[in-house]
């Protein structure tokens, strides 16, 4: 047998070797043992035929002829090996009977039901694994179908492009719909914003609106100047569904009637309402029961003497400090001590004990004229992300004054102008926690602009600068936080007896954007009378416990010229425009949305060119409008062709 050629092969199993050295005489060798029959035996290189040794007994190769000394005597045996025989030994595959006994001795870890995928493919089908991690046989799709990948899965899904949109909605859905994006990923109906105003007392214009939600008793409680008497009045709203009723306006006292201004306090669950007469500030605490309040007697909180000899106070507004459970007040102080005018912002913190209320020391905000906070809601405001207070001055492009609230004290940082080389008429923030745990200030120089203000220590900075579309020209806006879809709106006041609006904002990092302006109607017309916006004719207040906005304004109405105060529910959380529903689809289910450069084919009498936009008031169709959105390219198609509306 020729040598191998190369590295053998290990184990070398199929024949082994011995060499022996025979003395004189010597016959029988002891080899390590062999299978009879398969030994070739050789001496001195020789092979010696099977008659001249004996081998029979599987260890003793015994020579006919004695070897006579140093002869060499080797042998080469042979393993028997018989193909029919291969599954013989214990532990193999011989269980054929048993197919995991047959996978586990080959090391094979797959089930025979997994193997068995790979049993005739059908053509246009994949092998892959699925969501709990085994193998498994995904069958080609049908035509047109894509492949598409899950949270840990794989599927075949219908190609879309820009023309449609699968989604889920959220709530039920009839084909032809128009549709919008909710902040959770789901679509539904665009309902009404901007539900029908109802009067909130007196019948009269309401100056220094201030409007506060107590989560106490789940009521809003309004506070205003009416026109008529112009005595501080309290009233109670009760929100239901997209309704809101009023208790019996509380007047608080019949003597004021100046600047009116008021806060919630969370820590005593009580309202501390504060109004000036005779360049006095007065404050009263206010506690609510049922659809009514009552107050304590009356604290003079800002007397003559506080604000040097021979000056008074005016334009007061207010915020409640939650982390050091004070409420914190803000005032612009006029002085004339010593002959010359002096002019200026001024605050101090007032502690609430009972019914009653106590004021720490007066302090100088800034020295700019005009100084103080920006009238109504908003000109004050308790950013919790940071525990400071941001003082808003309406004047001097919109300085920003940060405080921090020590024992019954405050102490404010040098103040920052938002525009420094503006005249604002307003400027308002809201502090929005969730996710952007920013404050967003809204302010009017020229238009309408927004802004994310940041503080480090008491240093204000402010982001990029964002103005609204010129459509939105209106003076007097409040800026509302929702928590519940972690939105920001701002409601704003039209002049001219136009109809008031509300935009949502867009807050990213220190920038903001804006998204559709959506006109707010329903039978007044919100801020018919107001000029300017000076004296906070606008608050909205957001009521946690229906989650809904409540907007409360100083209103015309048209068509009688009578004015009063009007409030009204806002849906805050209604979806952004998307498209037009391409077939019915039911609560929780998914189907398919026209969204721009779609075909919608589930209308009916439209007018063959016409240009369709919806009323945000009832999420209908309309020919025109601010928001048109589709062209009708047939009496029952719609071409949508644009994304937003």
């Amino acid at each position: 047998m020729s040598g191998y050629i190369g590295t053998q092969p290990v184990p070398q199993a199929t024949q082994k070797r011995q060499a022996f050295t025979a003395t004189a005489g010597q016959t029988t060798f002891a080899t390590s043992g062999y299978s009879v029959g398969f030994v070739d035996v050789y001496m001195n290189g020789v092979k010696l035929a099977a008659a001249d040794y004996t081998a029979t007994n599987g260890s003793d190769v015994v020579l006919a002829t004695a070897a006579l000394v140093n002869d060499i005597i080797e042998t080469v045996s042979f393993t028997s090996f018989v193909a029919s025989d291969g599954l013989a030994v214990a532990n193999n595959l011989s269980d054929v009977a048993s197919a995991s006994t047959a996978l586990t001795n080959l090391g094979v870890t797959s089930t025979a039901a997994e193997l068995n995928t790979l049993d005739a493919v059908p053509r246009g089908s994949i092998i892959y694994g699925n969501s709990s991690a085994a193998t498994a046989r995904l069958s080609k799709g049908a035509t047109g179908t894509v492949l598409t990948a899950g949270a840990d899965d794989i599927s075949w899904v219908e190609a879309s492009g820009g023309g449609e949109q699968t989604f889920t909605a959220s709530g039920t859905i009839s084909n032809g719909n128009i549709v919008g994006l909710n902040a959770n990923g789901t679509v539904s109906v665009l309902e009404a914003s901007f539900f029908t105003p109802v009067d909130f007392g007196n019948s009269a214009f309401a100056n220094y609106i201030s409007a506060n939600f107590d989560p106490d008793t789940n009521k809003i409680i309004v506070s205003y100047r009416p026109e008529v008497t112009n005595y501080p009045t309290v009233v109670i709203g009760t929100v239901s569904g997209n309704s809101i009723s009023f208790g019996t306006p509380v007047v608080a006292d019949s003597n004021a009637r100046g600047e009116v201004t008021a806060c919630y306090d969370t820590t005593n669950d009580k309202l501390a309402l504060f109004y000036v007469s005779s360049g006095f500030c007065y404050g009263r605490v206010g506690t609510v029961s049922g659809t009514s309040i009552s107050f304590g007697s009356q604290n003079t909180v800002i007397t003559d003497a506080q604000n040097q000899s021979n000056g008074y106070c005016q334009q007061v507004n207010c915020c409640f400090d939650s982390n050091a459970g004070k409420v914190v007040l803000g005032w612009f102080a006029y002085n004339t001590d010593g002959g010359s005018n002096e002019f200026y912002g001024a605050s101090k913190t007032c502690t609430i004990s009972g019914n009653s209320m106590s004021t720490g020391t007066g302090v100088r905000v800034n020295t700019v004229t005009y100084g103080a906070p920006s009238p109504g809601q908003g000109g004050m405001v308790f950013d919790s992300n940071i525990n400071k207070v941001m003082y808003i001055c309406a004047y001097a492009g919109g300085l920003v004054s940060v405080g921090t609230v020590s024992g019954t004290n405050i102490s404010y940082g040098t103040g920052v102008a938002i525009e420094a080389s503006v005249t604002t008429d307003t400027a308002r923030g809201v502090f929005c926690g969730g996710s952007i745990n920013k404050t967003v200030i809204s302010y009017y120089s020229g238009g309408n602009k927004t802004v994310v203000c940041s503080v480090s220590g008491t240093t204000p900075s402010f982001g990029a600068i964002s103005t609204l579309p010129s459509s939105l020209n209106y003076t007097c806006n409040v800026p509302m936080f929702d928590p519940d879809t972690n939105r920001v709106f701002l409601l704003s006041d039209k002049t001219n007896n136009g109809p008031g609006a509300m935009v949502q904002i867009f807050v990213d990092g220190t920038g903001c954007g804006f998204g559709p302006v959506v006109t707010l109607s329903g039978g007044a017309v919100i801020g018919g009378s107001m000029n300017s916006g000076y004296q906070g004719y606008l608050a909205v207040a957001y009521d946690t416990n229906s989650d809904k906005m409540v907007l409360f304004a100083s209103s015309q109405n048209t068509g009688s010229g009578s004015v009063s105060g009007q409030a009204a529910v806002i849906n805050s959380g209604q979806p952004s425009f998307i498209g037009v529903a391409a077939a019915a689809i039911s609560n929780g289910a998914t189907g398919k949305i026209t969204v721009v450069s779609g075909i919608n084919e589930g209308q009916s009498g439209l007018q063959i060119s016409a240009p369709y936009g919806y009323n945000p008031a009832t999420g209908t169709l309309v020919i025109g409008g601010n928001n048109v959105f589709a062209t009708a390219i047939a009496a029952d198609k719609l071409f949508v062709t644009k994304g937003t509306a």
